[in-house]
């Protein structure tokens, strides 16, 4: 089908896959813990959504991994990553994939087993299986589709080799905004890593940590709903 965001992600891919080298190099120094540099720049690199309300400064956002994370749960994520787990990684916009790279080759270090998830057909600047091709990742792990046509993941119109692997995953690594508006109530092991680029989003995430001093433009890196209620997504949140 027609892609109309097609030069904007070439244009994303071209921009993140020149930044790749450096930020390799910046993340391989942080000695004290490579891992949560690539986290962070990963979480970043969701600045690259040309669908959100507010547009941010990508080259400002991603010239360091200095930023603090709003809302910071890494600790947990250390502690599922330990368990050297199967992941299902959800990415989300093209040239933001070639950050989730730098992650994954360091999910992959560890002793975890990663299958990254894309869009199924283009939709605004999300990735595609021909994006991930493009950034390499399909050349460090298997790649997929979740076999659903808008930015995000409504679990109900997934498809069904999409839904085995959530269902059996032992850790989901979700990325971007539009991921987190479809399973912020899903009851998984998931982990939802983006930047707050909208008043819904900003409102709800205040609501519960009132304290944190959320705004647009803050790093979060959240732990989803572990137990209790079935597994239900909903996807209804407008930005």
């Amino acid at each position: 089908m027609a892609d109309p965001y097609a030069v904007e992600k070439r244009e994303g891919n071209i921009f993140a896959l020149g930044l790749e080298t450096r930020t390799r190099e910046l993340i391989q120094g942080e000695a004290a813990d490579p891992l949560l540099a690539a986290v962070q720049f990963a979480i970043n690199a969701n600045v690259l959504d040309d669908g959100a309300q507010y547009q941010l400064d990508r080259e400002a956002a991603l010239t360091s991994c200095r930023q603090p994370l709003v809302v910071n749960h890494y600790p947990a994520l250390q502690q599922s990553l330990a368990q050297k787990p199967d992941i299902l990684y959800l990415a989300d916009n093209c040239g933001e994939i070639v950050f989730d790279k730098l992650l994954v080759e360091h999910l992959l270090a560890r002793g975890c087993k990663v299958t990254v998830a894309v869009r199924r057909s283009p939709i605004i600047n999300d990735a595609t299986l021909d994006d991930a091709i493009a950034c390499g990742l399909d050349r460090i792990c298997p790649v997929i589709t979740n076999g659903a046509d808008v930015p995000g993941t409504p679990l109900e119109s997934c498809s069904a080799e999409f839904q085995r692997h959530f269902t059996t995953a032992d850790c989901i690594i979700s990325k971007g905004m539009g991921n987190f508006e479809c399973l912020s109530e899903v009851v998984a092991p998931i982990f939802f890593l983006f930047i707050v680029k909208c008043t819904t989003v900003l409102a709800y995430l205040t609501g519960r940590f009132p304290e944190a001093g959320l705004r647009i433009g803050s790093p979060v890196l959240l732990r989803g709903q572990q137990n209790g209620q079935e597994r239900t997504g909903r996807c209804g949140w407008q930005s």
